[in-house]
Parts: structure tokens; sequence; C-alpha cells
């Protein structure tokens, strides 16, 4: 995700960018007797990469005030779906999870339909995500990041 604006009134401009990016690398376990049907819950790695600049630029005699954070993160991740089968290659899931490592925490929930073909599972749907980072000079960030969502899955 890469988003940015900036706005001026009358001598004072301010401008934001943000570029990050968010990877889950999990393993599932299905304890039913079919798999992708019914409750299975999964573990793995979350991996959160973020890049925030914020720039003021003031009258002068002020200097500009700059701002952001420019790190990456990995956390242990843990989480539970549940899978509706429509027919043979259609599926609906809901699914949240919840990860702590490098981040101060971060927990996600989602809703996906999701195409299955042979062992590639491909997912279309809307998640929302909050996490609490620390910048590394004592600040804490707070990023809630809603919107539609698309996946892959590979089963072995």
């Amino acid at each position: 995700m890469s988003v940015s604006d900036g706005r001026t009134a009358g001598p004072v401009s301010a401008r934001g960018e943000l570029d990050m990016a968010l990877m889950d690398l999990a393993m599932v376990w299905s304890p039913g007797a079919e798999r992708y049907t019914g409750t299975e819950v999964f573990g793995g790695l979350r991996y959160l990469t973020t890049d925030f600049g914020l720039r003021a630029t003031l009258p002068p005699p002020l200097e500009p005030l700059t701002g952001g954070i420019d790190k990456s993160y990995t956390d242990f991740l843990v989480g539970a779906r549940y899978v509706a089968p429509i027919n043979d290659n259609w599926r609906l899931s809901v699914k949240a999870d919840l990860s702590a490592g490098d981040t101060e925490g971060t927990w996600s929930l989602g809703g996906f339909g999701v195409y299955q073909s042979g062992r590639h599972h491909f997912f279309v749907g809307y998640r929302h995500l909050e996490a609490e980072v620390a910048t590394g000079r004592g600040e804490r960030v707070d990023m809630s990041i809603s919107g539609p969502a698309v996946g892959y899955g590979f089963a072995f």
C-alpha cells in the first residue's frame, strides 16, 4: 500500500507519505473430517514493514518539522477461521488473528470468498487490521487499516 497527501494554507504546508507491506505466513490445522470446512486454527509469522514520513514547512524563521518511521517488524501469529462450503470450489470464510513480537501487538478480522482449484486457494474479501508499533525513538504509532483484501493460499 502506498498513499500520500499534502496541504498548503498560506505560508504553511504539510505533506505525509505512507508505504506499507503486510505478509502472513501460516500453517493451518483442520481438525474436522473434511479439510477447508468448519473451524480451523493457524499459526505462523506476520511481517510488517512501514515507511511513514511527515514534513511541515513553517514560515521563517521557524524550522520545518519532520517525523516518521521507517522500520520492519516480525511477529508470531495465531488465529482461527470458520469455513463454510458453498459448492466443490467455493467457500465463505471468516477469520480472526493476533500477533506479537517486534510490534506492540496486532489483531485483524476478515471475511472472504474463497475459490479453490486443487491445492490453490484464491481469497477476495474485506479485512480490518489494528497494529501498534514502537519507532525506536520512544514513540508509539497506532495504525488502523480497513479495506479490500486479496490473497493466495497453497495446500500441501
